[in-house]
């Protein structure tokens, strides 16, 4: 049992590094509605995806009373396909907390998807560690919350990688919103 709880921790740490790398780049504040958020997500998704993810946020956001003032959309791709990927939603609060979600969508359940949500304040003497923080998931298969574990560390490791390979292995891609390493 130690050693499930030593790797569910690693796992769990991988996500808040992930969130920590990714809140580096500032989210634009802007009017948050639910076509702003349909329209972000349907940007790098189906519509159907689209409609889904965005159903779980808003439901999330309504049992947390979350005022969302800035908002993200983007997805990870796996590598050598663009059939196999995780839509990776970041969002901040007016209360001061950031969120990030990751998705994923099952092909045979087009009706629901599973999620892992990393919800946190950053600390006021640190900006680099997170306080008031929580992980929670909603799954429908363990399958898919290894998927999503899975998910967090490869675009974990391609943020690490030089912008210059990136462009080189995915191609160019449509602008995501995401700073570079100059911002």
């Amino acid at each position: 049992m130690n050693n499930t709880l030593s790797r569910l921790k690693e796992h769990l740490t991988i996500v808040k590094q992930l969130h920590a790398r990714l809140s580096m780049c500032l989210i634009q504040p802007s009017t948050v509605d639910h076509d702003s958020i349909y329209s972000a997500i349907a940007h790098w998704t189906t519509d159907e995806a689209a409609a889904v993810v965005s159903r779980c946020l808003e439901a999330h956001f309504k049992t947390t009373g979350s005022q969302v003032n800035a908002f993200r959309a983007s997805v990870v791709f796996w590598f050598g396909t663009d059939e196999i990927f995780w839509p990776v939603i970041e969002w901040t609060e007016e209360c001061g907390f950031e969120g990030l979600a990751l998705f994923y969508l099952d092909q045979s359940a087009p009706d629901v998807c599973s999620y892992m949500m990393h919800r946190a304040q950053k600390g006021e003497s640190d900006k680099n560690i997170w306080s008031r923080e929580s992980i929670s998931w909603l799954i429908f298969d363990i399958y898919h919350l290894k998927s999503l574990f899975h998910a967090a560390k490869h675009l974990l490791g391609i943020l690490n990688w030089d912008p210059r390979d990136v462009v080189k292995f995915y191609g160019q891609a449509k602008d995501n919103g995401l700073c570079d390493e100059e911002e």
